[in-house]
């Protein structure tokens, strides 16, 4: 009983924060300068009309924290504004709509259209990232021209897990290759490989085996955030599910309830990421560290968004475990 009560307390909590997030990525995305959206656009232009030392202090403010091309980028590629940037905006005003529990109870229809409008955005948000990934304009392939793409990709420490993750992946591919899984892999480039993967590399090697560990890690949660948006339909889809109480459209329901709570764990995670970069940069320069070299904050860039995605992960884990203390308590009658 205790635990039930608890556990819907830190449900609750968990809606405020993530509802808090979403609204701070809408805000983020319609107004902050740089962003694709019309209002942005028009207080940039108004900005750039402002005396040169007001916009020079703007822009300095910004490069203190990140490289000012890795917030207006995104501008100059109306592709990626379109199927990726703004749909974030659409997807996250949904999620406010699907964490009411009100909402929810008394508009069940409204629920559900958010429900699929989310999983729209959702599909063209991740369709963003493919046009991002496939024109490069990944942060350390752009932002820091004057480092190597997998140089400084931690401010903690991690850069040598990025080395090593992206040598075993070089190494794994040199195997299958080496096996003939693949056709047409010639076995002296499979022995060079498997050689180049296990050897000493030189430091542009070390960095590429980095770089290409970050960027599968980047497509791996993107897939992550694709895949449980269509997992939480999936399981929405089936006849009944919203009415009959039989066994098995409760364990449907929860099924659903749970993907859902994963896709909004994994969306919310950009926001949180930004969060932790700006509490970082705080944190640092009260501390007097140095938090505005390029490298400096290449890592602490790269480390805040692994962060965010490890930290929302983890908690959308959380609440799936208490929703399941949750239908325990009342005998897997009802779903929160």
């Amino acid at each position: 009983m205790r635990d039930a009560s608890r556990a819907r307390s830190r449900l609750a909590l968990s809606r405020a924060v993530a509802s808090a997030l979403c609204a701070f990525m809408i805000a983020w995305i319609l107004f902050a300068p740089g962003s694709c959206s019309p209002a942005s656009v028009r207080i940039h232009r108004v900005r750039s009309e402002t005396p040169g030392d007001a916009v020079l202090s703007r822009e300095g403010s910004v490069a203190a924290v990140v490289p000012p091309s890795l917030v207006n980028k995104y501008a100059a590629h109306p592709a990626v504004c379109a199927s990726h940037v703004l749909p974030a905006a659409v997807w996250s005003a949904a999620v406010i709509a699907q964490l009411s529990p009100a909402l929810r109870a008394r508009r069940p229809s409204v629920h559900r259209v958010s429900g699929r409008v989310a999983i729209a955005a959702a599909t063209l948000v991740t369709a963003g990232f493919v046009e991002i990934d496939r024109r490069d304009l990944h942060f350390h392939g752009v932002d820091f021209p004057t480092l190597a793409r997998g140089e400084a990709l931690s401010y903690v420490g991690l850069e040598r897990f990025w080395r090593r993750l992206g040598k075993v992946m070089r190494f794994a591919v040199a195997t299958i290759k080496c096996t003939n899984i693949i056709p047409g892999a010639g076995s002296r480039v499979a022995a060079a490989g498997l050689e180049e993967a296990t050897g000493e590399d030189a430091d542009d090697d070390e960095y590429d085996s980095a770089a290409a560990a970050f960027v599968a890690f980047e497509r791996c949660s993107a897939a992550w955030f694709l895949f449980t948006a269509w997992a939480a339909a999936f399981r929405a889809a089936f006849p009944g599910n919203r009415t009959k109480k039989t066994p098995r459209h409760r364990h449907r329901r929860a099924a659903h309830r749970a993907w859902a709570t994963r896709h909004v764990a994994a969306g919310v995670s950009v926001a949180a990421q930004r969060w932790a970069l700006l509490v970082a940069h705080a944190g640092l320069r009260a501390a007097g560290a140095d938090s505005a070299s390029p490298e400096a904050q290449k890592g602490i860039f790269a480390d805040a968004l692994v962060l965010g995605v490890a930290a929302c992960v983890l908690a959308g884990e959380a609440a799936v475990r208490d929703f399941e203390r949750v239908d325990e308590e009342r005998g897997g009658e009802k779903t929160e």
